[in-house]
């Protein structure tokens, strides 16, 4: 934690210094005793405030720490008697003297005799030795020559002698990044914001109570150009580091960081779902499009709803409309005979690639939309976190996971995985609940499983086979918890009924992802998240720092035809049942 402090006190100190507190930065300089301030001190000895130096200097030295510090309160004292007895002022030199000399008469004591015996002079120049000492002022910048050295040679001075570098505004721009974060997990984001206090955790009040509301709000300055966001998580991440867009509260002012950065449209845009701004967003910052598609196009289409339920304020809500949907997707698709849907062709999916510019140095680790689904939060291998918008692993070598309960944060038991013949439990173990809270989506490199959380029983699990044989990198349940998307070391994307574990589409690399001419790696997703409104889009980051959101052909509307559950009627159904289990298992 000492690290940490210093470093909470040189922000704290940036943040004064840009405010001009004088008093306040010298003060916290000389109390924290982590920064020498070497031009104030400067100031001092020149405009000899000799109390004011030794006070400062305090906070970092004493005169019995070492050679140095004693040499440095030597000097310092004698070029205050001096001036005393240069002033005449006989008695003035006596005190200092007695008082301020005095410590150093045992180890310096011919000097201290020296000193002693000016007092009879008329002027104390008549000492050989100080037959050169100039006027007051030079004399001292000549003692802060030599003071500069002592200080410069003394171990526990030298190191504190330069602020550490860092961009401007720092602690702002941290301040800044926490309130975008608190507003990012508010359930009710609100496109103005009220930021009261940084005393507290900011939450935006419900719409009903906002409107009731009768407070004044705070003068707060969001740009644009950045929409308030919440997340949604697919599997455990790391949150590091804070978001790139601002939330600013007087009298901070808009402030862009160097280490997080953010991607928007330069125009407002309104709050709406799905990619029906990416025309936007993309035509602004460079972003990547399939050619055979329209991005501008996704996620237009409308669904059905049905006017009586309204709130793989007029507003019906979200889960009824994704069973209703649901239910006449199914309904059409029973008059279809099933077969495995393969989408290897760029024409066959829409697809649109962020950012403009890969990064093959640095891959994509984590991957989230947030909860309005408008905008993408990445973190690199790099530890840089990018949002872009539009519109508005844990290791576990074990092979276990293990069940927690959050009351006291126990661990209540553990499973393990069944691991295929001849494979090691290794590697990074991810989970995600299902919207049920009791099953469990467990994914490991060689394996998907479902797990009854209740009864910690394994309900079915998927093991790479045939055309999606390579290591699993990332797994994550659709939306509505109906699809499970799958990503592939050879890229290869595989949609998965969720009851089942059956495959229901393989979305081959060929569909979105560019040929590479050069013999680099290949190229694959190792993070995927799926959008938290849409059950049929989702996005993957792969391991050229690039990121991918997919979904379905125009045409299409959804990632194959729903697996087909096979009725068993005496010996000959069951066994092309079995057979068919066999093949999926």
């Amino acid at each position: 934690m000492s690290t940490l402090n210093r470093e909470i006190v040189f922000l704290i100190l940036q943040f004064l210094e840009e405010h001009k507190f004088k008093d306040a930065i010298h003060t916290l300089e000389r109390e924290s005793g982590y920064f020498f301030n070497m031009k104030y001190f400067e100031e001092k000895v020149i405009a000899g405030e000799w109390d004011e130096v030794e006070k400062y200097l305090s906070g970092f030295i004493k005169a019995d720490d070492n050679g140095y510090s004693m040499r440095i309160f030597l000097e310092i004292r004698k070029q205050k008697y001096l001036e005393a007895l240069d002033r005449n002022d006989k008695d003035k030199a006596v005190e200092i003297l007695v008082k301020d000399l005095k410590v150093f008469s045992t180890s310096h004591e011919e000097l201290y005799k020296e000193i002693t015996q000016l007092l009879t002079l008329e002027n104390f120049r008549e000492n050989k030795k100080l037959a050169k000492h100039g006027d007051t002022i030079s004399a001292r910048r000549t003692l802060l020559v030599e003071l500069k050295k002592l200080l410069e040679g003394n171990p526990l001075s030298s190191k504190k002698l330069v602020f550490p570098n860092f961009e401007a505004t720092r602690l702002r721009t941290l301040l800044n990044q926490s309130l975008n974060w608190q507003h990012m997990l508010c359930k009710n984001p609100r496109p103005n914001p009220e930021i009261k206090s940084f005393f507290t955790d900011h939450s935006c009040l419900p719409p009903n109570e906002a409107r009731a509301s009768t407070s004044v709000t705070s003068p707060v300055a969001e740009p644009s150009t950045y929409a308030p966001l919440g997340v949604h998580g697919c599997f455990p991440s790391n949150p590091t580091t804070s978001t790139g867009w601002m939330v600013n509260a007087s009298p901070f002012s808009p402030v862009q960081s160097s280490i997080i950065a953010a991607s928007a449209s330069p125009v407002p845009v309104p709050q709406n779902q799905g990619l029906q701004h990416l025309r936007t967003l993309s035509n602004a910052h460079g972003m990547i499009e399939n050619k055979s598609t329209d991005h501008g196009q996704l996620m237009k289409r409308k669904r059905p709803r049905s006017k009586q339920s309204v709130d793989k304020n007029g507003v019906e809500p979200m889960s009824r409309g994704i069973e209703k949907r649901r239910n006449l997707e199914d309904a059409s698709d029973k008059t279809k005979p099933w077969e495995l849907t393969e989408i290897v062709d760029p024409t066959q999916c829409q697809t649109v690639t962020i950012p403009e510019n890969s990064d093959t140095a640095n891959n994509v680790t984590r991957l989230l939309y947030t909860n309005s689904g408008v905008a993408v939060l990445a973190l690199w291998s790099n530890g840089v976190q990018k949002l872009w918008k539009w519109g508005r692993s844990e290791q576990n070598p074990s092979g276990k996971l293990f069940f927690w309960s959050s009351d006291n944060w126990e661990k209540i038991n553990s499973v393990g995985l069944q691991m295929p013949a001849g494979k090691a439990p290794q590697g990074a173990t991810r989970v995600q609940f299902h919207s049920d809270e009791v099953r469990l989506l467990i994914c490991h490199e060689t394996v998907l499983a479902v797990f009854d959380v209740n009864k910690m029983e394994l309900i079915r699990q998927w093991i790479p086979q045939e055309v999606l044989s390579a290591p699993i990198s990332s797994a994550a349940y659709s939306c509505n918890s109906q699809l499970v998307y799958a990503t592939f070391t050879d890229g290869n994307i595989g949609v998965f009924d969720a009851d089942s574990l059956k495959l229901r589409c393989r979305i081959a690399p060929s569909a979105y992802i560019a040929p590479v001419l050069s013999n680099t790696q290949t190229i694959h997703p190792l993070v995927v998240t799926t959008h938290p409104q849409e059950a049929n889009q989702f996005a993957v980051g792969l391991t050229d720092g690039s990121i991918k959101v997919i979904e379905p052909s125009e045409m299409e509307k959804k990632w194959g035809m729903p697996v087909p559950v096979p009725v068993v009627i005496g010996t000959a159904a069951t066994s092309t049942a079995n057979a068919s289990e066999q093949l999926q298992r």
